[in-house]
């Protein structure tokens, strides 16, 4: 656990992968600062903190008086390829 310094490049990715969908959504002429802290307090190695952390915080946003276009629904897709023998 880190704790110090800057943050490593898995928290920067996940912050951004949570960031980019949902910045677009705010009004062009809001100048607020708007901040969502994600806390994971348990972990399934099989499933992505970072899909139910954006529905988390599309959903605080979405219940909260700030002027939003819509809740951004998150999910995780993968294509898989069978050969067969």
């Amino acid at each position: 656990m880190r704790r110090e310094g800057r943050p490593g490049e898995h928290a920067i990715l996940s912050s951004r992968v949570v960031d980019r969908p949902i910045r677009p959504l705010f009004p062009k002429d809001m100048r607020n600062d708007v901040c969502g802290t994600m806390t994971v307090m348990s972990l399934d190695p099989d499933c992505s903190a970072e899909i139910s952390g954006m529905n988390g915080a599309s959903l605080a946003i979405a219940m909260s008086d700030i002027p939003w276009v819509a809740p951004s629904p998150a999910f995780s897709s993968a294509w898989w390829t069978v050969k067969s023998s």
